[in-house]
């Protein structure tokens, strides 16, 4: 399955998951969230390691403040409905 805010490679049973948006230092938003979510829901039970890296000069940033931003008018119940993803 292709992403577009983390590379994965899978060798042997390693798996590797990059954090893909070194322009941001690999900060966070939902995109890359549930892109993280799907990729390890979907991890074949022959991986024995699971490798968490990034791309560029940062692991990763924290949340992209951006986004962040953009939830400030969230309701509480959106809030609540948007952690429990």
């Amino acid at each position: 399955m292709g992403y577009e805010t983390v590379d994965v490679t899978e060798k042997d049973d390693v798996l590797t998951i990059a954090l893909n948006r070194p322009q941001v230092h690999n900060a966070m938003n939902d995109l890359m969230i549930e892109e993280l979510i799907n990729c390890f829901k979907s991890i074949d039970e022959k991986i024995r390691c699971i490798v968490l890296t990034g791309n560029g000069k940062t692991f990763c940033g924290g949340a992209d403040l951006n986004w962040m931003k953009s939830m400030i008018n969230f309701s509480k119940e959106e809030n609540i409905k948007d952690s429990s993803k």
